[in-house]
């Protein structure tokens, strides 16, 4: 479950604004952005890593 939708559920971003909430979503959302592209770098063949682009794209796909 998405972290804004538990605080929802706690009753914790009940009263946010839309934009709020918005604002709330888009941040995690470059958060995992952050973490996603420098972990494709690292794991790609090219880079030393175990992948190729396909199987780095399968993996993303699937998480």
């Amino acid at each position: 479950m998405r972290a804004h939708l538990k605080l929802q559920q706690t009753g914790i971003s009940t009263h946010w604004p839309h934009i709020g909430v918005i604002f709330f979503s888009w941040c995690i959302a470059f958060f995992e952005y952050s973490v996603m592209v420098p972990a494709n770098r690292i794991g790609f063949i090219g880079n030393g890593g175990h992948f190729s682009l396909i199987q780095l794209k399968a993996i993303q796909e699937a998480i």
